[in-house]
């Protein structure tokens, strides 16, 4: 499993092979892996060489591979980042590639964690990346690039309740530019989210409250929500 560090882009949202160094191989506790999808257009990971169509050229490109790096030099401390490109067959009007990255870094002592996380991915664009701002739906990123940055805290008031605090800020950025200017004009929006959780255990059960407060949400300047999420989690 490939699963990033942060959020963004990751190898495991499609069929993908991946390789991970053995736990203690390394010193300082560190892990590397690598995964690579070879077929990303159809999500099926299809041999070129099979039955059908071949794939066509994409703007993300055909394939994509991924890097992740983690280590615990020390006790209670972890670290960790990844990389995530694209590659094989790309659309000749590429004008930015489908990148993204995480680091993070996390701390605990006696009851208490802290950690911090930041990342920052681009979408693949064709032509004149620096077009018309149009806003994001759920299945595309139209910005031209997007950054990320949480802070949290968490405390283990007992071996059943914890509870937990963090502020996280999303930032999307887009640029244009007039077909005559030299010059192009960026203009960011950030959306930030603080969230307060707690989650008591009983048994083979959890039970969680999280509080929610967003504000300029989705990118859009005032528009602010609030939700309460109450979630029940069982083992068996």
């Amino acid at each position: 499993n490939m699963t990033n560090i942060g959020r963004g882009y990751d190898v495991s949202a499609d069929p993908h092979i991946a390789y991970t160094t053995a736990a203690g191989l390394l010193p300082f506790g560190i892990q590397a892996s690598i995964g690579y999808a070879p077929n990303t257009p159809d999500g099926q990971s299809n041999s070129y060489k099979a039955g059908g169509a071949v794939g066509t050229a994409a703007a993300a490109g055909t394939n994509a591979t991924q890097y992740k790096v983690t280590a615990s030099p020390i006790d209670g401390l972890k670290i960790g980042a990844d990389y995530y490109e694209t590659g094989g067959n790309k659309l000749s009007t590429v004008s930015q590639e489908k990148t993204g990255g995480n680091v993070y870094a996390q701390y605990a002592f006696g009851n208490f964690k802290v950690g911090y996380t930041r990342g920052e991915l681009e979408p693949a664009k064709t032509t004149n990346k620096y077009r018309t701002n149009v806003a994001d739906t759920a299945t595309a990123l139209n910005g031209v690039q997007y950054e990320s940055d949480g802070i949290g805290i968490e405390f283990a008031v007992n071996d059943q309740l914890s509870v937990s605090f963090s502020e996280e800020d999303f930032t999307r950025t887009n640029k244009t530019m007039a077909t005559t200017a030299s010059t192009n004009t960026s203009t960011s929006v950030t959306s930030s989210q603080t969230t307060i959780m707690a989650a008591y255990n009983i048994g083979g059960a959890t039970l969680g409250l999280s509080l929610v407060d967003t504000d300029n949400s989705d990118y859009t300047a005032s528009r602010d929500e609030t939700k309460s999420i109450i979630s029940l989690a069982l083992a068996f």
